[in-house]
């Protein structure tokens, strides 16, 4: 028995140290490029998310795809926008993310609103 609570007991002050280690050691901060590459593609993946969520709202309420003005599919582009130009200001952080063909965050922007209008028309055309 005491064995066991000698073993219990180190393994708990051990996995306290893990615990306090992970806690008090802050994670290491992402490059301004990296950060910019990791924002856009989330910012890809969310608006894909809800731009294919209003598509197939369009198409099940009336057998088309939604109108060129779209209030929620222009809502998800502006949100793509705002975060990727939060995260990706100027064209050396663009071009650190990797995309070096690219001359500005706009151009960055509006090649992600294209692919992200591409993704749901596309998965809209193999579906309906």
């Amino acid at each position: 028995m005491r064995c066991e609570s000698g073993v219990k007991a180190m393994v708990a002050t051990a996995l306290t140290g893990v615990v306090w280690l992970a806690v008090a050691a802050p994670a290491e901060a992402l490059a301004p490029g990296q950060l910019c590459e990791k924002k856009a593609a989330i910012a890809l993946r969310t608006c894909g998310k809800l731009v294919s969520k209003q598509t197939l709202r369009c198409l099940q309420q009336t057998g088309a795809g939604c109108a060129a003005a779209d209030a929620k599919i222009a809502e998800a582009l502006a949100k793509l926008e705002a975060k990727v130009l939060a995260f990706c200001p100027d064209q050396p952080t663009v071009t650190a993310a990797g995309y070096p063909a690219l001359p500005t965050p706009a151009a960055l922007v509006t090649r992600l609103q294209v692919a992200c209008g591409d993704a749901a028309a596309s998965l809209a055309a193999r579906s309906f």
